[in-house]
């Protein structure tokens, strides 16, 4: 049986992978793009076949593994496309979304971790995104299964087909990313405000990030090579101070030497005699 493809698209740690598990229930098989050392996983849903390309940024292609994502996506290798975006940093997230959109007919897209999003303060009206954009916005937390449902109801209900444009220029989609995030996302702080962000801007900083850096790894380095000797050593001592009070304790109820071995030296000494 001749299968429909669809392409789970998105950027780097959206939590694609984990709604292509949830999909597939791991019935997956992985292979390379013909003429490429580039990985990908295949699996099945009801009668469509999986293909959980790459993580990718634009599709404005820089390496291997995008330039054969984009190639697949270009040449109607896929009758859907379904991407997955995170709820957290969406303008982002949108840019590749809207690139997607404008090259293929069919298309999902899913907010992911709107769990996170909660919990920073930031909403999205998911109705005005799908409404501007034109195609099926699904709120998502694939780590809690939430939102799956309403994704494979979509799926198997049939979508159907928008015009399209073909791609346009980047500022085109970076203009109108902010646009959408302005419009359709509150968030009780202004993104630079969260700790994670903050911290990226001193550690990514052309400037601060290398001093920064450096101290880190060299911290890193001492405690593999030495401080890790520290608490291997305490726990050496409390293992021996343990041992020998269990020790004194059985030999006190005169408890067998076999059950004493087993209980302080262990079951390999035990075996070992």
């Amino acid at each position: 049986m001749c299968r429909r493809i669809i392409a789970l698209c998105g950027n780097p740690n959206t939590g694609k992978s984990t709604v292509f598990n949830l999909l597939t229930g791991l019935k997956q098989h992985t292979g390379n793009w013909s003429g490429k050392t580039v990985g990908t996983a295949r699996g099945t849903f009801k009668d469509f076949e999986i293909v959980d390309l790459p993580g990718m940024y634009s599709l404005k292609a820089k390496s291997p593994d995008e330039e054969k994502a984009v190639e697949f996506l270009q040449n109607g290798g896929a009758e859907l496309a379904v991407i997955i975006t995170d709820g957290t940093c969406i303008e982002r997230n949108l840019i590749l979304a809207l690139q997607i959109s404008d090259i293929t007919e069919k298309t999902v897209i899913c907010v992911n971790m709107m769990d996170e999003t909660a919990k920073k303060g930031i909403t999205v009206d998911i109705e005005g995104l799908s409404r501007e954009l034109g195609v099926k916005v699904i709120p998502m937390a694939a780590g809690r299964r939430e939102g799956l449902g309403e994704l494979e109801e979509t799926l198997c209900g049939g979508i159907e087909k928008r015009s399209i444009t073909g791609l346009r220029e980047t500022e085109y989609y970076l203009r109108r990313s902010k646009e959408l995030y302005e419009r359709y996302v509150t968030a009780e702080k202004e993104a630079d405000e969260y700790f994670d962000r903050k911290i990226a801007r001193i550690v990514l900083n052309d400037k601060l990030g290398i001093p920064v850096i450096l101290p880190v790894f060299t911290l890193m380095l001492w405690i593999t090579v030495v401080g890790a000797n520290y608490p291997s050593a305490a726990l050496s001592r409390l293992f021996d101070f343990s041992g020998n009070r269990l020790l004194e304790l059985l030999t006190y109820f005169q408890v067998n030497e076999r059950m004493t071995d087993l209980c302080v030296n262990g079951v390999f000494i035990l075996w070992g005699k």
